[in-house]
């Protein structure tokens, strides 16, 4: 319709919408989906001005494009501003997909992390009070993985603060397996248990159809530097492919 009619302020989402598609499927498209990405960003800034657009395009933007090429701070302190806007507009449910990317992003951008537990802690009341329980879902593994990865949960857990509003249940959707295992990987990872990490990885490469998203690079990542600790008990061929896969 673009094309056809000419822009719009309804165009810059398009935009951004196809540069995210070229970075999920082929990531030799990187750059030239980065260039349409940047180019529709700041029409919609300067031209246009549409408050209402802000929440859509800053999660298609900030969460599926520009953190291949633009520091992950960065990504993160805009997809915050992405949940305010949502927030100030009455998009809520538009605002609560930036605040778990929100959070996924400062995660892996290495957020001091009982500040980040704090910040999910802001967003699972609001997201209680918006009776919103999709994101209480993804917020509460997050919160998860952070209080492990603080102290294990010693302190910090759901459990140990009677005041916090996370339930069992809502650690446990119904088509989380996925993402229960990314989970899973990262505790695993930083908590030094490389076999585990191993296995957890596997399950999540498995599982994901699409290459390009921050959650799957994340996991290349991990796998390459992971396999070198494995290495270290299994030093087969199969395994030592795996970081040479990750760099091409």
């Amino acid at each position: 319709l673009t094309m056809k009619h000419g822009v719009c302020e309804y165009s810059m989402m398009g935009f951004v919408q196809y540069a995210a598609m070229l970075c999920v499927n082929n990531t030799a498209d990187i750059q030239a989906a980065s260039r349409i990405g940047k180019a529709a960003m700041s029409c919609l800034k300067k031209r246009f001005h549409s408050a209402d657009q802000l929440p859509r395009v800053y999660f298609a933007y900030y969460g599926l494009v520009a953190f291949h090429t633009e520091p992950l701070q960065s990504c993160a302190d805009m997809l915050r501003q992405g949940f305010d806007a949502g927030m100030s507009t009455g998009e809520s449910g538009t605002a609560f997909l930036n605040s778990i990317q929100h959070i996924l992003t400062s995660l892996i951008a290495g957020e001091n992390l009982s500040s980040l537990l704090d910040k999910v802690d802001y967003y699972l009341e609001l997201a209680d009070l918006y009776k919103n329980k999709l994101t209480k879902t993804y917020l509460s593994i997050f919160r998860d993985t952070i209080s492990t990865l603080i102290d294990k949960g010693e302190s910090t857990s759901s459990k140990s603060n009677p005041n916090k509003t996370i339930t069992e249940d809502s650690m446990k959707p119904a088509n989380s397996s996925e993402t229960m295992h990314f989970h899973r990987a990262i505790q695993a990872f930083w908590l030094g248990h490389s076999e585990r990490c191993h296995h957890y990885v596997g399950k999540v490469l498995q599982m994901s159809s699409v290459t390009g998203t921050l959650r799957h690079v994340v996991m290349m990542f991990i796998h390459s530097l992971n396999t070198f600790q494995v290495l270290k008990r299994q030093n087969t061929a199969k395994l030592r492919a795996i970081p040479k896969n990750a760099i091409t």
